[in-house]
């Protein structure tokens, strides 16, 4: 418990131990995932376009479509589809494509409409969005809806730990304390995204394996 106390210490005020993680979990999820990923499959240009479409998504739903409640007069909760563009993103374009979605949507929708000042892990969080689905995905295979609850279920896990830690830091909360506050929260957007990524995966899916299917002939 003691290292896991520093680790998670050490996160969320060491700018540089929070480069080295997070580039060792993306080159570990990187090497092994090693063969084709959807977007090796697609005209690069498609990929582009699709990104940009799924970017300003995420920023439009983000900034207006979503609300902000307060904790201790500061706004420690958001509820919104924000996430479900770049999510959409990492399984249809891979988790280098999707890694782009979220961290270029984070990063624009910060500079364009700021909400106080930027969060490290926060951004951290915004990129694993697009990194992790791709790699649950993989480890629960087919299209059912309990495997869509897990893979999003265990991304939401992750990332929103890793939100609690930027938020508990930059505010000057305790961790857990603030970790139990955000919980129900949590719970409930991971029932929210796998229902909506499960129903848009089965608009999209078509689309891109149609495109697929094209740019090979």
């Amino acid at each position: 418990m003691e290292i896991f106390n520093w680790f998670v210490e050490t996160l969320s005020t060491n700018f540089y131990f929070q480069v080295v993680v997070f580039a060792t979990i993306f080159a570990l999820f990187s090497y092994i995932s090693k063969g084709k990923t959807p977007s090796t499959t697609m005209n690069k240009t498609y990929c582009l376009t699709l990104a940009s479409l799924l970017i300003a998504l995420s920023i439009v739903l983000t900034r207006f479509a979503s609300a902000v409640i307060p904790l201790g007069g500061l706004p420690a909760l958001r509820i919104g589809l924000g996430p479900i563009p770049i999510i959409i993103a990492s399984l249809v374009l891979g988790p280098h494509w999707g890694f782009a979605v979220g961290a270029v949507a984070d990063v624009v929708g910060v500079t364009l409409f700021p909400q106080g000042s930027p969060i490290f892990l926060i951004f951290v969080a915004q990129g694993l969005y697009g990194v992790l689905p791709h790699y649950f995905k993989l480890l629960f295979k087919g299209n059912s809806f309990i495997n869509f609850l897990f893979t999003v279920s265990l991304t939401q896990l992750i990332t929103g730990f890793i939100t609690t830690i930027g938020l508990a830091h930059a505010f000057g909360w305790p961790l857990w304390e603030a970790y139990f506050l955000r919980l129900p929260t949590q719970l409930t957007l991971m029932i929210l995204y796998s229902i909506t990524v499960f129903l848009l995966n089965k608009i999209v899916q078509p689309v891109v394996a149609h495109r697929i299917v094209t740019h090979r002939r």
